[in-house]
């Protein structure tokens, strides 16, 4: 099993859809009930993860496994007015760049994701980058273990989400 991370371009925006829809949505939630990916692709809190993907800021990192994509994690620069989902759940302002990320099923729990998210904030060292938040379902309890196994740290909490910080050392 060969495994390479690489940066994302726009023609992986699809992917990364993916990777957000199964990555928003929990496994608790019985597949009748599911929203539909394109419905899920729609709602505000989902879509500013990826919508106009490109933007100046827009980083990304792709984990493959023998030369097919795997897993998606990138963050974005967010103005003030734009983390009002976040900024909610804590009460001192937010880092500017938040992290979103997913792995397909196949491939969870067999250390990508470490791979994956641990590339990520070393691009974000290397672009001076000193903080990236994100949120995580408390239903995803392997997600919260592999957030803080990189660094990060709880900061607050929402309903049913906790809000995570990473800091360079």
């Amino acid at each position: 099993m060969y495994v390479s991370l690489r940066e994302a371009g726009t023609s992986d925006v699809p992917f990364m859809q993916q990777r957000l829809y199964e990555a928003t949505i929990p496994e608790s939630i019985p597949e009748e009930y599911r929203p539909k990916f394109e419905a899920a692709m729609r709602v505000d809190w989902v879509a500013r993860y990826i919508d106009e993907w490109g933007r100046e800021e827009d980083t990304a990192q792709i984990i493959e496994v023998d030369g097919e994509p795997a897993g998606a994690a990138w963050y974005r620069h967010y103005e003030p007015h734009e983390m009002h989902q976040l900024q909610r759940v804590v009460s001192f302002p937010l880092p500017p760049h938040e992290i979103a990320m997913g792995l397909a099923k196949p491939w969870r729990g067999r250390g990508l994701g470490t791979s994956l998210l641990d590339g990520l904030v070393k691009v974000a060292a290397a672009e001076n980058i000193t903080q990236l938040c994100l949120s995580v379902s408390t239903e995803n309890p392997a997600a919260q273990r592999l957030y803080r196994r990189i660094g990060f740290v709880p900061i607050g909490a929402g309903f049913k989400s906790e809000v995570m910080l990473w800091e360079t050392t």
